[in-house]
């Protein structure tokens, strides 16, 4: 008795974790924006600009200091790109599988979109 209970709350436990991965990841997936990556960080770095009224001097010097900081962020995730990307499929895989056909494509056209939008950064 003892060890069904403990196999019954295993698995719930399981399936909350899982189902909390596959939110998150579709969530991730559905909802990133169409435009590409340059053109938000310009957009951002034009709201910042304007928020914060810089002069032309002070703007080349803040965009100057973010592509440092998108340069080493960049350095420091090189290494683990591999694992991220494994990751990513995997999740893609089992997304898939929940789909109808119809879905899949919608979701394919997704994912394919959001390939293109990687390659260009």
């Amino acid at each position: 008795m003892r060890k069904s209970k403990s196999m019954a709350v295993g698995f719930l436990l399981g399936t909350l974790v899982c189902g909390g991965a596959l939110g998150f990841s579709l969530d991730r997936v559905l909802t990133r924006p169409a435009c590409d990556a340059n053109t938000d960080r310009q957009a951002v770095r034009a709201f910042m600009a304007s928020k914060l009224q810089l002069s032309p001097l002070q703007r080349a010097q803040v965009d100057s200091l973010l592509d440092i900081r998108h340069r080493e962020i960049s350095r420091i995730v090189a290494p683990v790109r591999p694992q991220l990307d494994s990751v990513r499929e995997a999740t893609r895989a089992q997304i898939k599988r929940l789909l109808d056909a119809g879905q899949q494509q919608r979701f394919q056209a997704w994912v394919d979109e959001s390939k293109k939008e990687d390659a260009k950064q």
